[in-house]
């Protein structure tokens, strides 16, 4: 009970950041819930090749965001914020603009190659249209829960994520039973309810003709965007083919049911991504303020702690993969749990690629986030070009982690780089505990090894849990720390 009392104290105590780190950790967690729940209900609904269809209907959507809207709200627009802050409703403006611009190019070009891009990607005529209306959307409703973000107004931010969330789980389950259970109808009724949700978001910040009578300032403002962010869509395009590629691949070269297994394995241990993008979700405005105040020794310590953190509850979760399979779903896709290791690590080298990729972006220096990425994506791909077919699909979650370790220790490069070039001499990030949790948690991938032995496991697990327990004073630190923030 007074641990009880002392959490709520802590939170009352905490400022606005650390407020906000809590909410969207816990929203995150709720939504992670929320996927764990529903996959396993897809794959009992679907028939294994429907939902291995379903799997690639995905991947292509992530990928053909990045072509349409550029991630410019994860991207130029965050900087922006920083850099247009006296008029941050025009600058929104101009981002929308630019994002609807690209997404029309993108369209315009589906439209002229429609017969050669429906028969690569599967997709319909009718769920092309519907696509292209929800990206023209998409970035109005990005762009507000970025600013939401920033301000740390974690209420309304949270509200919005939760119910549409929640409506994109109901709606589409709903038109599974009652329509058809097909991939076609799920991947409808999930766009259809973004295109309604997103709608009223778009036209909040919708007023071209103010834009065009500002000429100058849109121009400015529009090549800033050009310029920052053509390299960053490179990085971003390259990090989607990361995270695609494996299932379009497996669906391609070994077949759909494959691309279902592999994708529930993905999922599954894709949970963790919330740790990255709850941190990220508040850290990275907080690291921007650090790094313009020169606070480099803040970053430093928050980084260690946060690391070995992520680096604990991926190791954790290796260990009660098989169980947690068990329960979530049937026999035929049990085989796919040896993807998880190589895949749930390959979590732990994406937070700590973004770690050094963050001050990357704020030097806006992204030519060097483009190019260490498309190196990586093209490696990915080269490798599950070479290996699928003998090995397997299991392969892809060990070319996927290979790709990743190689990704992060080519920003960290890169970073070092810029930052002698800024004339940063400080250490960012102690490089020494940095490399040491780095080879832990890829050694992580041994585990495999225990899992016909769950004694042996649960045991590990257990002595992992006091360690925690015993050095539960880091995390304290970091909570002192982002409350001490005004």
């Amino acid at each position: 009970m007074q641990i009880v009392k002392n959490f709520f104290t802590e939170y009352k105590n905490s400022s606005q950041v650390g407020k906000a780190a809590i909410w969207f950790m816990l929203c995150n967690l709720f939504l992670k819930g929320i996927s764990i729940i529903t996959v396993p209900l897809y794959t009992r609904i679907l028939p294994e090749s429907e939902y291995g269809t379903l799997s690639m209907y995905l991947s292509f959507e992530q990928l053909i965001l990045v072509f349409t809207n550029w991630d410019v709200s994860a991207g130029a627009y965050q900087k922006g914020l920083f850099v247009y802050k006296d008029d941050e409703k025009y600058f929104s403006c101009v981002t929308q603009f630019f994002a609807n611009l690209m997404t029309v190019i993108f369209f315009l070009f589906v439209g002229i190659f429609f017969k050669q891009f429906s028969a690569f990607t599967g997709l319909s005529k009718e769920i092309i249209i519907l696509m292209s209306i929800y990206m023209l959307f998409y970035v109005g409703y990005k762009n507000w829960l970025i600013c939401r973000q920033k301000e740390y107004d974690y209420r309304r931010a949270i509200t919005a994520t939760l119910s549409y969330s929640l409506l994109n789980v109901v709606v589409p389950i709903v038109a599974l039973l009652t329509i058809e259970k097909t991939a076609d109808v799920k991947f409808s009724a999930g766009l259809v309810v973004s295109i309604l949700f997103m709608l009223p978001f778009y036209f909040r910040r919708l007023n071209y003709i103010r834009m065009i009578r500002s000429y100058l300032k849109f121009k400015e403002q529009f090549m800033y965007i050009l310029k920052f962010q053509a390299p960053y869509v490179v990085y971003v395009l390259s990090f989607m083919v990361f995270a695609q590629s494996d299932r379009i691949m497996i669906g391609k070269i070994v077949g759909t049911p494959q691309a279902a297994y592999y994708s529930v394995a993905y999922n599954l241990a894709y949970v963790l991504i919330i740790l990255q993008s709850s941190v990220d979700q508040v850290l990275i405005p907080w690291k921007y303020q650090k790094m313009n105040e020169k606070k480099y020794e803040d970053i430093k310590k928050v980084t260690s702690y946060i690391l070995i953190v992520v680096g604990v509850i991926i190791m954790l979760f290796i260990l009660i993969a098989p169980e947690v399979m068990k329960i979530l779903f049937t026999t035929e896709y049990m085989e796919a749990v040896w993807c998880i290791p190589p895949i749930a690590i390959s979590i732990y080298f994406i937070y700590l690629g973004s770690v050094f990729v963050n001050v990357e972006s704020y030097y806006e220096k992204t030519k060097y986030v483009m190019i260490v990425s498309v190196v990586c994506s093209i490696l990915n791909v080269a490798l599950n070009f070479l290996l699928i077919e003998r090995f397997g699909y299991i392969v892809c979650g060990y070319t996927t982690l290979i790709s990743y370790v190689v990704y992060a220790f080519g920003h960290y490069g890169c970073m070092k780089k810029i930052c002698k070039r800024d004339a940063v001499d400080v250490q960012l990030f102690d490089m020494r505990i940095v490399v040491l949790i780095s080879i832990i948690v890829l050694l992580g991938v041994l585990l495999t090894f225990l899992y016909d032995f769950p004694i042996y496991r649960y045991s590990i697990l257990v002595l992992i849990i006091l360690l925690g327990i015993i050095n539960r004073k880091g995390l304290r630190e970091i909570l002192i720390k982002l409350r001490s923030e005004k």
